[in-house]
């Protein structure tokens, strides 16, 4: 039985937090942390996508978002993709 995109995604980006982070995700509280503007905006990739840090479980993740799907698309390590703009104060 073939999976859906939904599943798919959902065990990708398990995957990807237990091979960058060693660590177990809840996908559904990723996505609750996010719709609540508990993390922090990185990026827009497009439309529908977006990038944002979260911490979770003590571990900032930097999370690919998908708005259409309402869930995490994949989980990169901070230094990859865009990195965010600190100040030097």
């Amino acid at each position: 039985m073939p999976r859906s995109k939904s599943n798919a995604l959902k065990c990708h980006t398990k995957q990807r937090a237990a091979e960058r982070f060693g660590i177990g995700v809840n996908i559904n509280v990723l996505a609750k942390l996010i719709q609540q503007n508990c993390g922090t905006f990185v990026e827009r990739q497009s439309l529908r996508v977006t990038v944002w840090d979260v911490e979770y479980k003590g571990t900032v993740l930097r999370v690919v978002y998908d708005k259409k799907r309402g869930m995490p698309v994949t989980i990169l390590n901070t230094w990859m993709g865009k990195q965010t703009q600190q100040s030097t104060e």
